[in-house]
Formats: C-alpha cells, structure tokens, sequence
C-alpha cells in the first residue's frame, strides 16, 4: 500500500516538475524575445534621436 503512495506521489511530482521544467524555458523565450524588442527599439529611438539634430 504505500508502494502505491509513493509511486503516485513520485508520479504527480515528475509531472510537476516536468511542466515547470518547460515553463522555465518558455521564460527564457519570452526574456530574449523582450530583449530584442528594447534593443531594436533603443536603436530605432537613438536613430530618430539623431535626426531631430
């Protein structure tokens, strides 16, 4: 009986894990992506900047 516990408690926290696991990774995408966008938008920002001069 608690071979059946801990293999369903074992089971819950590798899925648990697993989709935490990919919730870190799509972070990372998200952080890049944003990094991205405010290093395209400072360079689009200094662009025009300079224009004005």
């Amino acid at each position: 009986m608690n071979d059946d516990f801990y293999k369903s408690l074992y089971d819950y926290s590798k899925r648990r894990i697993d989709k935490l696991l990919a919730r870190i990774e799509l972070l990372k995408i998200e952080r890049e992506i944003l990094l991205q966008v405010i290093k395209d938008y400072k360079g689009e920002f200094l662009k025009n900047d300079t224009k004005g001069n």
